[in-house]
């Protein structure tokens, strides 16, 4: 079986209709499932490529919706569930159209507290406790928040009975402010550590210009190359497989 394909599928539907009747459906939804598998296969491989250690949520962040007989279509897209974290949609779309990023849901709720001016956006700084992608540890995320009254359920915000209970364990203080001599350190969140000599402190969240980023992932000419080089191969065995199993 020799099938050249000189248009795109949708054009090409028609001719293979007249070849093959209503087997086509079965024929055209499988060539395009399998063809959508290809092309979230080859972008999850291009993360990596073009990320520098990205998380098992960012690497798990595409989804394939199947196309069916009555729906001759596959999609292939970033996830948009709020089941865990910030959807993939919101901070890696930037990263295929360019542009400035979404804000993320810590910055949104120390905007909705007053701390961050809206525009800006956070960056670690040497206090930051990061994890092994890079990230702000979800523990210090968690303590910043309840001490200063910023989570969005008040009951994980810290009390004046729960602060002294702090007080009495080792770990820092944090704090929205600028501290230093003339302004010469950053706006930010600091973390105030308590000695026997005295104190110190170190900057956790510097409040920055939000970042605009260039095209990274180069999603849309990743997806059209493997089209091109899975087409031919897949609509042939999709054709083969229907016209085995026409009845």
């Amino acid at each position: 079986m020799n099938i050249v394909i000189k248009e795109d599928l949708a054009q090409f539907m028609p001719k293979l209709k007249s070849f093959m009747g209503k087997q086509a459906d079965f024929a055209m939804a499988r060539t395009l499932t399998k063809i959508g598998t290809d092309i979230k296969q080859a972008n999850t491989a291009e993360m990596r490529r073009v990320f520098v250690n990205p998380t098992p949520y960012t690497m798990n962040s595409l989804y394939l919706k199947p196309a069916t007989k009555k729906s001759l279509v596959a999609r292939v897209w970033l996830k948009d569930d709020l089941g865990k974290g910030t959807p993939a949609t919101k901070y890696l779309s930037a990263q295929i159209l360019g542009g400035q990023r979404n804000t993320k849901r810590i910055e949104k709720l120390l905007q909705a507290r007053g701390y961050l001016p809206t525009g800006m956006g956070i960056a670690p700084g040497a206090g930051a406790a990061l994890d092994q992608y890079g990230n702000l540890s979800r523990g210090q995320y968690s303590k910043i928040l309840s001490q200063l009254k910023a989570n969005f359920d008040p009951y994980q915000n810290q009390t004046v009975a729960s602060r002294k209970r702090r007080r009495r364990k080792a770990g820092p203080e944090y704090f929205v402010g600028k501290p230093g001599t003339n302004g010469r350190l950053g706006n930010g969140v600091w973390a105030r550590y308590q000695f026997a000599s005295g104190s110190a402190v170190k900057p956790v969240l510097m409040f920055v210009d939000m970042p605009n980023y260039r095209k990274r992932w180069d999603f849309y000419g990743v997806a059209q190359r493997t089209y091109e080089r899975v087409v031919g191969q897949h609509l042939i065995e999709s054709v083969r497989i229907a016209m085995a199993s026409a009845r």
